[in-house]
């Protein structure tokens, strides 16, 4: 068996074992992505943990309640996560209007100059206009990063299509890093990422990388190996109960619905592996995948378990989601679910 240092090397070595070439790769010599990032575009992500947080909601979600951000802010703090991610998925944002988005971003930029906190804004939406004004406004209240995720109703048709679309957006905050969102399972748009990159790469100058929200693994490890005009690009990955799969695959960082409530936990995990020490590792996404697990037997994409898990474990008054998402019933039951594995104690 082999020592427990060289598992991540080999791992690595048969996963490019596995792989079909592909133009302008990186060719490693041991999987260490950052010593392949050009001095002209240092990292912006490296090796962090971002929570994609919540939206808080007044009772009924008719309207957004900030006063509780600040709550957000220092549980995240306090748990060893200084990214947030705002109006994203877990954010709700095709379920909020754009005003809402606006002066969301600008109460996480509020809070980012007095706490730990560095902020990423998504700017996805249907219509192109709605996107490049969030994009423009991300850029004028000193966001440090912008995100998009395409339109789902009118898909763009081709990879060069969605790279176009995500130009126009991008230019709109031309001084930001731009990563596109991929999550297929809830936008239908699904592109090979390995696809996307090179156009991505010739077409957007703000490209940065992607979030990538797919269990594709391959499709992440060839993104993560290309290599266009001498750098690499930050590949984001965006299922938690993989997060141990992807470092090894290379990723930049991890953006998590999970790292709302459960930094510790995931902290614990990237700090066992920098410490070679691949079976405290192993035991943290074991328990991670424990309690994914149930939230997913509560609600069909995660969202409104998620956020009744961030309620139970920071005690930050949360709100319910927005219609059409719907607030889970049983919540002793789900409570019982994460007492029984021992969520409380270890997450």
């Amino acid at each position: 068996m082999a020592p427990v240092a060289s598992l991540p090397a080999l791992a690595v070595l048969l996963a490019l074992a596995m792989q079909p070439s592909l133009g302008n790769v990186v060719e490693f010599d041991g999987f260490d992505a950052s010593a392949h990032v050009s001095a002209s575009h240092p990292r912006l992500i490296d090796g962090d943990i971002i929570a994609a947080v919540f939206s808080p909601f007044n009772e009924d979600a008719s309207a957004l309640n900030m006063t509780v951000l600040p709550e957000q802010a220092k549980f995240l703090c306090d748990s060893g996560v200084k990214w947030v991610f705002v109006g994203g998925t877990t954010g709700e944002s095709l379920s909020l209007g754009v005003d809402e988005r606006k002066q969301l971003a600008e109460e996480w930029m509020a809070l980012s100059r007095t706490t730990c906190i560095s902020v990423i804004v998504h700017v996805g939406h249907e219509s192109l206009l709605a996107a490049q004004e969030l994009a423009a406004h991300a850029q004028s209240i000193g966001a440090r990063a912008i995100a998009a995720m395409p339109p789902v109703f009118f898909k763009p048709a081709t990879v060069e299509i969605l790279a176009d679309f995500m130009a126009q957006v991008a230019a709109t905050a031309p001084k930001l890093p731009f990563y596109y969102y991929h999550i297929p399972s809830m936008t239908g748009v699904s592109f090979k990422m390995s696809d996307f990159i090179s156009v991505a790469a010739s077409r957007i100058p703000s490209f940065n990388g992607i979030k990538f929200t797919d269990y594709d693994l391959q499709d992440f490890a060839q993104c993560a190996r290309f290599n266009a005009t001498g750098r690499t690009y930050e590949m984001l990955f965006g299922r938690d109960e993989e997060m141990l799969a992807a470092k090894l695959f290379g990723a930049s960082g991890f953006v998590g619905s999970t790292y709302n409530y459960a930094g510790h936990l995931f902290n614990e995990l990237l700090e066992a592996y920098a410490n070679n020490d691949m079976s405290s590792a192993l035991l943290a996404q074991a328990r991670a995948q424990e309690f994914i697990r149930i939230m997913q037997q509560y609600s069909a994409n995660g969202v409104a378990a998620n956020k009744m898990i961030g309620v139970l474990r920071t005690g930050v008054p949360l709100g319910p989601p927005r219609l059409p998402q719907v607030p889970i019933q049983d919540v002793s039951s789900l409570k019982d679910a994460l007492d029984s594995i021992g969520f409380f104690n270890w997450s």
